[in-house]
């Protein structure tokens, strides 16, 4: 094979593997729910509620307890005022609620003053506030019970915008919310690979998500759980990417090498 010809196929081999490293993702692989039900000329119900969050330990309770004037009454709780609990925010979230909150023990139980030690592993909030009332029918009447889940938090991490760690104020999120509040996948996210973690009684488990998939919104793990950990992978393209630096580096030296060998009219 004549030497000009022997290295113009080096080289278009060369661009070639370029090429295939630096290949774009598919703009499909990015699109979130893909179904081909949905319609803009009919509405597609999907029927998924969010499940009812019974206590576990470890988690924090915000509680407030007022007689039938509606005035608090400090000898039951830990905070006199709901005022106290409207001062948290994302610096100081973590320790406002374990200041503020009952914390549930080991064995399922929270402290309260006065009424001493109750058991509310297992059951909802709205469980709680009932069994409260009635404990707390033998001092006083008509008493005014509120029971909210304080330590509500959640982590995303990995190929987001905005990763950490964010406290909420409601019972109910979604995925899609979790990573809107992160600020959204980032270009090369894998989107077909969203690992969640989630605490159950015997340890953790752990999940793999497809965000493409449209039956997401009928999935058990649409809707997240207090303590559930997100972590986003990057795609292969973007791993490609990153190691592109290190082939490139290989093939110039190789290229050099292959123009040293034509200069000096050796054959490789």
């Amino acid at each position: 094979m004549p030497k000009n010809k022997l290295f113009r196929n080096y080289i278009s081999i060369l661009l070639s593997c370029c090429l295939l490293i630096t290949s774009c993702m598919s703009g499909k692989k990015q699109f979130y729910i893909q179904n081909p039900k949905f319609s803009s000329e009919k509405v597609v119900e999907v029927e998924n509620r969010p499940p009812t969050y019974r206590i576990q330990v470890d988690d924090v309770l915000l509680i407030n307890i007022k007689d039938m004037k509606g005035e608090p009454l400090g000898e039951f709780t830990f905070s006199p005022s709901e005022n106290r609990v409207i001062m948290l925010n994302a610096n100081n979230a973590e320790a406002n609620l374990y200041i503020n909150g009952y914390t549930v023990d080991i064995a399922g139980f929270i402290n309260v003053p006065t009424l001493g030690r109750i058991e509310v592993r297992g059951l909802t909030v709205e469980e709680i506030e009932d069994k409260l009332k009635k404990l707390l029918e033998d001092y006083i009447k008509n008493p005014i019970v509120s029971v909210k889940l304080g330590g509500y938090k959640i982590s995303v991490l990995g190929e987001v915008r905005n990763p950490g760690r964010y406290y909420l104020f409601n019972n109910r999120i979604s995925i899609f919310d979790a990573l809107a509040m992160s600020g959204d996948l980032k270009e090369y996210a894998d989107r077909k690979n969203i690992k969640l973690i989630r605490e159950t009684e015997k340890g953790t488990a752990t999940i793999l998500v497809d965000l493409t998939k449209g039956d997401l919104l009928e999935s058990p793990y649409y809707y997240l759980k207090p303590n559930d950990i997100l972590i986003v992978s990057p795609s292969k393209t973007q791993l490609r990417r990153a190691n592109f630096p290190v082939i490139t580096t290989a093939f110039a030296a190789i290229s050099s090498l292959i123009v040293i060998l034509r200069f000096f009219d050796v054959r490789p």
